[in-house]
């Protein structure tokens, strides 16, 4: 509740769209200027932050920059799995859950300012990450839904090698071949921001988007301003 207070309204992007997507969204692959994603590394290893808090951070500045809010609110992912819960490692689940970020924009910071703060602010709720998202929103001035886009960071341990690689070193487990691991998942927002550990261990970005909320050129041009 006190992370929110004060806040006067939801970051929106599609404020006019309703109702679950119909198709599969859409992706648009965000193209990093040569060294970008080295130099992301870097400068949260300088900030003594994580990439994920970097990457949310900016993302919270597009979100000023499409909204004319300076007041930003969007959502993430986290695995909901507290370290100081016993034996929570070995629990099926699911505890996946997703929360609000807010960041404040102030011009009187800097872009290291900002993350730092952002990081601290973030770390204060580690401990609220099991508080469902519907029980927020109603702890909340708005009293409704507080964001319409998300920014997520995956970590899957998983072969980023080519077909031909993942054929050639397929194995037999148990009596089963595993040739080839992919995933797929969607949500009902109309726009997330989805970041990966890249080769070089920098960040690869992509869009997902619905396309009844946004057209192809719609995303190119929110691409272009990562």
């Amino acid at each position: 509740r006190e992370a929110l207070a004060g806040l006067d309204g939801p970051t929106v992007i599609a404020p006019a769209l309703d109702g679950q997507p119909q198709a599969e969204p859409a992706a648009q692959d965000v193209d990093l200027a040569p060294g970008s994603a080295a130099a992301l590394v870097a400068a949260a290893r300088k900030l003594d932050v994580t990439v994920p808090v970097v990457v949310q951070t900016l993302w919270s500045l597009v979100l000023a920059d499409m909204t004319g809010r300076q007041d930003i609110v969007s959502g993430t992912t986290v695995s909901g799995r507290p370290a100081e819960l016993a034996g929570a490692e070995s629990m099926v689940g699911l505890f996946i859950n997703t929360l609000p970020v807010r960041v404040g924009v102030r011009h009187d910071e800097t872009l290291a300012e900002l993350v730092r703060r952002t990081a601290d602010e973030q770390a204060a709720l580690l401990a609220h990450h099991h508080v469902a998202l519907a029980r927020i929103q109603k702890l909340t001035d708005t009293g409704g839904p507080l964001f319409d886009t998300l920014c997520v960071f995956e970590n899957y341990l998983v072969d980023t090698g080519t077909d031909e690689q993942a054929a050639a070193e397929a194995k037999e487990f148990a009596g089963l071949r595993v040739e080839a691991v992919t995933g797929r998942d969607a949500t009902h927002y109309p726009l997330t921001l989805v970041a990966a550990p890249g080769p070089d261990g920098g960040p690869v970005l992509r869009l997902r988007y619905r396309t009844d909320a946004l057209s192809a050129a719609d995303a190119t041009r929110v691409a272009a301003r990562l």
